[in-house]
Parts: C-alpha cells; sequence; structure tokens
C-alpha cells in the first residue's frame, strides 16, 4: 500500500524545469486562443494551424523527456509511475540520517539519477493541454472546410 502522505526532495533545478514547462504549455494555450480569437481571413486559419503543430510538437518532445509511461496516461494507473518515482524523488527519510540529500542514507540507496517533475501534475496539465490543442485543431479545420466551400 502507497503511502499518499510520504515527504520526498526533488532537486531545484527539477522544479524550476517543471515550473518552466507548465508556464510554457500555458502560452502555447494562450497564443493559440489568442490568434483563434482574432482569426478572420483563411490565411489567419492556415498560420493558425501552423502554429498549432509547432506547438504541438514542442508539447511532444516536452513530454517524452519527462519519461512518463504512455501506459500511464491511458489507463492512469499511479504503479505505472513507481519507476519513475523511484528514479526522480528521494524520500526525506533518506537524509534524516545522513543530514545531507545526496547523500542519502545506505538503507534508501542512492540519490535519484535524474531530475524529474511533479509527473502527477504534469500528465493532467499535458491532457488538457493536448485536448485543448486538439479541439483547436479540429476547429480550424471545420472552418478552413467553410471557407475552401465559400471560395
Amino acid at each position: 500500500m502507497k503511502n499518499e502522505n510520504r515527504v520526498c526532495l526533488i532537486f531545484e533545478a527539477a522544479y524550476e524545469k517543471h515550473i518552466e514547462e507548465k508556464a510554457r504549455l500555458l502560452s502555447f494555450v494562450k497564443q493559440l486562443a489568442f490568434l483563434t480569437e482574432k482569426a478572420r481571413t483563411k490565411k489567419d486559419y492556415e498560420r493558425l494551424k501552423e502554429t498549432a503543430a509547432v506547438f504541438s510538437g514542442a508539447a511532444e518532445e516536452m513530454y517524452a523527456s519527462w519519461c512518463i509511461p504512455k501506459r500511464y496516461l491511458v489507463s492512469g494507473n499511479r504503479e505505472d509511475l513507481d519507476v519513475l518515482k523511484e528514479n526522480e524523488l528521494l524520500p526525506i527519510e533518506a537524509c534524516i540520517d545522513s543530514g545531507n540529500p545526496l547523500e542519502p542514507d545506505a538503507e534508501y540507496g542512492s540519490a535519484p539519477a535524474g531530475e524529474g517533475p511533479d509527473n502527477e501534475q504534469l500528465r493532467e496539465t499535458l491532457e488538457e493541454l493536448l485536448s485543448l490543442l486538439n479541439g483547436i485543431t479540429g476547429d480550424m479545420e471545420t472552418l478552413m472546410g467553410q471557407l475552401d466551400a465559400e471560395a
């Protein structure tokens, strides 16, 4: 049974990267929403579609760097994150005896090999953003079809 109240440490650089990536994803959605609101012509919608494709590619690259198992996106089963958490989080208990998070007590093994974000929040944010991107892309395709029909 997992302890939901377990306290773990994360490296500051990993936390900062997590925040930067969240801000970047939010900026993608806000820019796409702005462009969608301002689009009036077929050329505007074509630019919007190109922008959405660029943002989608960037979001996919970020997702790939997080090493979140794809099965987790499908199932939402937290056990699918166990290996990732083991590699990226350090239980606070590992630092109590040594007093140094980079030199954990032997009972808990070594410090995490990589730096990683809070994967649950990132998964949820990514799912929301990808859903919005897909919706915007679908709306653009519909509008472009209507513009083609009118031309």
